[in-house]
């Protein structure tokens, strides 16, 4: 079996996508292959060539998962995964194509989306009656901290559902960037909003088809990439001239700061399984002293999309730019839309368009370490951990190998 055809095999069951999170090279033999639900982003499958021989891990029940190890020569405790829950298994070894085909089927039933809630059902009828949309061409993303969100055919309508009355709060101020959105001619694509509950319960807008940035940058030529941070320069340019609403809530660098600070604090417990603590002890002192440092702008406040970065810019195939996932705009330091991509080309593009130098490459570098950290307890509290792989991976690598 070549890997392919593995991918492919996996790629059979229902909803099921295929990505690349671990490497930038994914045409190289031992690149990852990620099989993922569309609906949570989980694998159930990572797929590699593992010293010449192809190889897959798939989750498995703990004590399935010796059994099988019992059974079988080439199924061995997950590589790189916790052993306890994740198997190995070499295609080509002692394992039957049809046992093959049930280690990857009880994979795919362990880390499949829940069953829908009658809440889900709900909000599904909502958005199938104000749209028209056939329920089969709504996909439902469960993966944000603060909202349930419906996409229709693949981003062109958009539906968010705050979780709880705190997060319904804050999208409320997000229907109002929206509004004011609306109101201005932008260079690149931006979400259009078009249905808002009463109650705030829920909001809809029309959205933007593209693929994020991060699934797509490292195909980018040199030129390409250019005209993609040109792009997000002229939108900041924009967006950071907006007069916003008067009861617009600010941040100042410092009061983010103290803020990060209390999030790493908060979360370094769960970290430990991760790191040793002389690993910690090196976050712990990037957080005290690093951080604060890295954090210098001009003092400036304007209205910033305040989370602009891989996920939230998408491309389509004409290369043309759009920005979605405004529910942090407030006023910033001008300099905390530039701290979300680090790729040299796209910012340097991006300040040369916007016509300032707003922050350093030194602060920018240690902007996306410390994202990396604070990222990480979100991967583990929702057991993604194709997501914390990652994570741990670019921690470890964007810290000093001498010291991690």
């Amino acid at each position: 079996m070549t890997k392919r055809e593995a991918i492919n095999l996996c790629l059979s069951w229902a909803d099921s996508c295929e990505a690349y999170p671990f490497d930038l090279d994914i045409n190289a033999p031992e690149a990852w292959a990620a099989i993922q639900h569309k609906g949570n982003k989980k694998a159930f499958a990572l797929i590699s060539i593992h010293r010449g021989q192809l190889i897959i891990n798939l989750k498995c029940d703990p004590l399935e998962a010796d059994l099988f190890r019992q059974m079988y020569k080439s199924c061995t405790p997950g590589y790189h995964m916790n052993k306890e829950h994740w198997n190995t298994v070499v295609p080509d070894g002692d394992v039957p194509l049809e046992m093959l085909k049930v280690m990857i089927d009880k994979s795919y039933e362990l880390t499949k989306p829940n069953q829908r809630t009658q809440k889900v059902k709900t909000e599904l009828e909502i958005v199938r009656q104000l749209t028209g949309a056939d329920e089969r061409s709504i996909e439902v993303n469960e993966v944000g901290w603060t909202s349930r969100v419906y996409i229709i055919d693949c981003g062109k309508i958009v539906f968010k559902f705050p979780r709880n009355a705190k997060y319904r709060r804050e999208c409320k101020q997000e229907v109002e960037t929206l509004k004011l959105l609306k109101e201005q001619q932008f260079y690149v694509n931006v979400p259009v909003l078009n249905w808002v509950a009463e109650d705030n319960s829920y909001f809809g807008f029309y959205g933007i088809v593209g693929q994020p940035l991060r699934e797509v940058v490292e195909t980018l030529t040199e030129k390409q990439k250019i005209e993609v941070g040109t792009q997000l320069g002229e939108f900041l340019k924009q967006l950071h001239g907006i007069k916003p609403p008067s009861k617009t809530k600010s941040q100042t660098l410092q009061e983010q700061v103290r803020e990060y600070q209390g999030m790493y604090r908060d979360s370094r417990e769960s970290l430990k399984k991760y790191f040793s603590e002389l690993e910690l002890e090196i976050i712990d002192d990037f957080f005290e002293v690093e951080v604060p440092k890295c954090m210098v702008g001009s003092g400036e406040l304007v209205f910033c999309h305040g989370d602009l970065d891989y996920n939230n810019t998408l491309v389509d195939s004409d290369n043309r730019v759009g920005v979605i996932d405004f529910g942090d705009a407030r006023l910033y330091d001008k300099s905390q839309d530039f701290r979300g991509i680090d790729d040299d080309i796209i910012r340097e593009a991006m300040l040369k368009a916007y016509g300032e130098e707003v922050i350093s490459k030194s602060e920018y570098e240690a902007t996306s370490k410390m994202i990396d950290v604070l990222n990480l307890p979100h991967y583990i509290q929702i057991k993604d951990y194709t997501g914390i792989e990652t994570c741990v991976k670019r921690i470890k690598t964007r810290f000093s190998r001498k010291c991690l």
